[in-house]
């Protein structure tokens, strides 16, 4: 097995290494006038500031929202681990219990950047987005019940799989919703 991973593994590497730029050539240019030419954009460049307080308070749903995710995607992982070795369950209630609150978290901010698609042609991502949001911290909160109750532990795994799934979802959809925010209607023509 170890030598089959290591053959592709080289094999991999071999091809992209043979086709990282498809089929462009790159020529030879003159690096003495591209230096030239960087050298005078750059002297052209304001620098980029930060103002914390104002970024740090930006698009908080957007910062959020990666904790559930995470913690989420981390316990399901350590419940597929866990059938092989039980030293891990507390490791996943706590998970599973930080990824309901920072779930709750995320909605609330979710709604308070809801504005910026309301009355565009997108909206409706936003909104199913919101639905799914709210089935799958919902979810998340049922499978750490069954995480909690003895009786029903047993069957956690399957809630965690259902929850593994929606988080998924959910995600490429506000993937979609963000990336219409970022670039435009142009960026969900595969979706329409």
């Amino acid at each position: 097995m170890t030598r089959i991973f290591s053959v592709f593994i080289l094999m991999l590497i071999i091809s992209i290494a043979a086709f990282a730029h498809g089929k462009e050539r790159h020529d030879k240019k003159d690096t003495l006038k591209t230096n030239v030419d960087t050298l005078k954009t750059i002297q052209n460049v304001q620098p980029y500031k930060i103002k914390l307080s104002e970024n740090l308070l930006e698009h908080v749903h957007n910062k959020i929202v990666h904790f559930p995710v995470a913690f989420v995607v981390a316990g399901f992982i350590l419940t597929i681990i866990g059938f092989k070795w039980d030293k891990f369950s507390s490791s996943v209630n706590l998970l599973i219990f930080f990824a309901g609150v920072f779930a709750i978290a995320a909605y609330l901010t979710g709604v308070l950047q809801e504005s910026a698609f309301e009355d565009t042609s997108k909206e409706w991502v936003v909104e199913t987005h919101e639905t799914l949001g709210i089935v799958t911290a919902i979810s998340i909160w049922v499978w750490f019940l069954f995480l909690s109750v003895k009786r029903l532990k047993r069957f956690s795994w399957l809630i965690g799989l259902i929850t593994f799934v929606l988080v998924l979802v959910t995600g490429f959809l506000r993937w979609c919703s963000c990336t219409w925010l970022i670039f435009g209607s142009r960026s969900l023509l595969f979706i329409t």
